[in-house]
Parts: C-alpha cells; structure tokens; sequence
C-alpha cells in the first residue's frame, strides 16, 4: 500500500465541506469504495459522499441480506462478504470503511491486495446536526492499514550533520530516532515540530503534570512555568521550548536549568523512495550541571523515550502536514 489520503472536515454555521486529498507515488485511485457497517445501511456515507471534492466514482458497498438486502447464493461468513467486495475491484481504488466495512477487507489482507491503494475507517461517530448533516457521520477518518515503516520510529544514531552533535562538551544522554514521511508531507522542520507537539497523546499530558508536581518542590521549572513563558508574543518557541536555531533542514528546540540542558533536533534528510518521502530524525543531547541532573535524567530517560516514539507515531497516525 502506497501512499496517504487527507480528509478534512469543516463545519461553519449551516454549511459544511469535506474535501479528500490522495497523494501517492502510484496513480490515483479511480474509484471510491465506501463500505457501511453491520447494519449495511449505504445512507451512513451518503452526506460525507456527497460533499467529497474528489474526482472519481464513488461506489456505495451493499451487504447481501443485510439493511433490506436480499441474500445472496453462495454469502454465508464474512469472508464471503470480502470475496465479493473485492472481486468488484478490477482496478486502484480506495475503501472507506464504518464498522465492520473495515473489518471485511482486512480478514482478507485487502492491504496486500495490488489493486487497493488505501483504507479508510471511521474512528469515531457521531450526531452531526446541520442543514445538510441530518444523519450519523464520520467525525474522523483514519487509515487502519498503514506501511509500518511510516508508523515505526527506530532507533538510529545522531545524524553526523546535525547541529545538536556540538552543542555541549560533554554529553550524559544523547540519542536519536526517526521515522519515513509519507510523500507530499511538509518537509519544514518547525511545521513538523508544532504538528508533533500539538497531538501527542493525552497521557503525555498527564505524565507531565505528574513530573511538573515532583520537580516543582525542588525548584525546577515546571512546564506550566514554560507554557506561561510561551505566552508572550515575542517569545520563539516551539510548544513550551525555546528555539536556539533554523534552517532549511533542522530545527533546534530546548531549555537551560539549575539542574542540565538539553537541545532537540528535528531534521528533515534523505532523498524520497519511490513509496515514501525523506526521513525525519528527532534527537536529543542533555548535558547535566550537578548530581541532582544526573538523578533525574537517570529517572527520566525510559520515559524520554517512550515519548519520543510515542509522539512520532501518533503524528504519523493522524496523518502529517502536508507540503505547501
């Protein structure tokens, strides 16, 4: 499966616009596949259907006896529904998919199929009430099929041509991790960076409020004493963390305290394969000031990292920013 598809949502006042954006180093699909769920009621996708600017047929998916469907010869088990939805597809297409649409094309490994390029699946529902909204309908779209090398942030070393390698004499933590770009992703590290920090997931945010009561009684900063600091009009920052450096490439993010400093690193590098864009290496150097920074970065670092992947792979999920 190559590729990304982009779904937006927008609802203003009465009126309401959905617009599906494909990008892919493969041709684009030439139809869209939209499969309902166990009640196989086709109405569910009408609305988003309808409000699609996107330039293919649109196929509404039918599950034999199912939603006033007759029954079909020959459908007796799931597989059987996934043999016929994908004995319709003769040519790249798209599935999106509610419910157990998105359970179908995956018992029959539809992501290995050569003729599906994508999957969508809804990941929430809900009550949308406008004008043009009078039934249930998506509230977001995800991929439930993704390639794992955009999803999986490994372990690498720091990339000789960054900044970060010089940042302090000596060094008591520094690591790196990176993950592949969809194609057509921005490749602007601090586009990147506002992206990752603006959707990580919500038990980031309570392990920071956890660090913020520990520290806070020995007198280091807090990320709410940061994110006041953040604020101000006039300060850089990316998130709650000042910015020391930009360029085309790479992105140098961090804080000094009583206790160490550290430097982030976001860099764009690698040319693009034929199925992925450039890479995107995150990483990271802590130079400790006393005992007190050497103890709390001994504490810290297991979950330094598992945040860092963690971040990465959310942003990758919800889908990059993309290239302007």
């Amino acid at each position: 499966m190559q590729g990304e598809f982009k779904a937006r949502l927008s609802l203003a006042g009465m009126n309401a616009s959905l617009q599906l954006q494909y990008i892919s180093a493969m041709q684009i699909p030439s139809k869209l596949f939209f499969l309902p769920g166990a009640l196989g009621r086709t109405e569910f996708w009408h609305p988003a259907a309808d409000l699609l600017s996107y330039p293919a047929p649109k196929v509404h998916v039918t599950w034999p006896g199912f939603g006033g469907v007759a029954p079909a010869p020959g459908i007796r088990d799931i597989d059987d529904l996934a043999s016929r939805v994908l004995a319709d597809i003769d040519q790249p297409g798209a599935l999106i998919a509610q419910s157990m649409g998105g359970v179908v094309p995956c018992l029959k490994r539809a992501c290995d199929a050569a003729c599906i390029d994508e999957i969508l699946h809804t990941l929430h529902t809900g009550i949308c009430k406008t004008s043009i909204f009078r039934c249930q309908t998506l509230s977001r779209l995800r991929r439930v099929c993704m390639p794992t090398e955009l999803t999986f942030a490994r372990p690498v070393t720091l990339p000789a041509h960054s900044s970060v390698i010089h940042a302090y004499e000596s060094v008591h933590l520094a690591d790196a991790f990176a993950i592949r770009l969809p194609r057509g992703a921005s490749t602007d590290a601090e586009v990147l960076a506002r992206f990752i920090f603006s959707h990580q997931p919500a038990w980031i945010g309570k392990l920071m409020r956890v660090r913020d009561v520990i520290v806070a009684r020995l007198g280091l900063k807090t990320a709410s004493d940061l994110a006041i600091v953040a604020t101000d009009a006039k300060a850089e920052r990316v998130g709650i963390f000042k910015v020391y450096s930009t360029s085309e490439t790479e992105l140098v993010i961090g804080e000094d305290d009583r206790h160490l400093d550290f430097r982030i690193s976001l860099m764009c590098s690698g040319a693009p394969s034929p199925e992925t864009g450039p890479q995107l290496t995150v990483s990271t150097v802590v130079h400790c000031h006393n005992l007190l920074g050497r103890a709390y970065l001994f504490a810290i670092a297991p979950f330094h990292r598992i945040v860092v992947k963690a971040s990465l792979r959310r942003a990758a999920q919800i889908g990059w920013p993309l290239e302007h």
